[in-house]
């Protein structure tokens, strides 16, 4: 079982999670979320290539950042090592690259 805290703006909640319950607990929140890859805007192309690395669903990092990730917004995110958080923002990143644009689109910092 993995904890994960993730942090957002209020308006940013109400924007990307409308359908869920969600509880308020210091500042970070807890989120029933749906854990198929299938339940967020991703290519059909994305969704199959996820299908075939063995990723059939999310763990609770993924299905709390990845919808957040996916409108560009931004996020902090904390969770144990193997949780996830890696597939999180490299899906995100992937998903938005425009394959047609020759420029810089994304840099990650570690």
């Amino acid at each position: 079982m993995y904890s994960v805290a993730l942090t957002l703006t209020e308006t940013y909640k109400h924007e990307v999670f409308p359908l869920v319950d969600t509880l308020h607990r210091d500042n970070r929140f807890m989120t029933i979320l749906p854990t198929d890859f299938a339940s967020l805007s991703l290519p059909a192309h994305v969704l199959a290539n996820l299908t075939q690395l063995g990723y059939l669903q999310m763990t609770p990092i993924q299905a709390a950042a990845l919808p957040v990730a996916l409108l560009g917004k931004d996020l902090i995110a904390q969770a144990k090592t193997g949780s996830g958080k890696t597939a999180a923002f490299g899906i995100a990143l992937l998903a938005n690259l425009n394959v047609r644009r020759f420029a810089v689109q994304a840099m990650v910092l570690c």
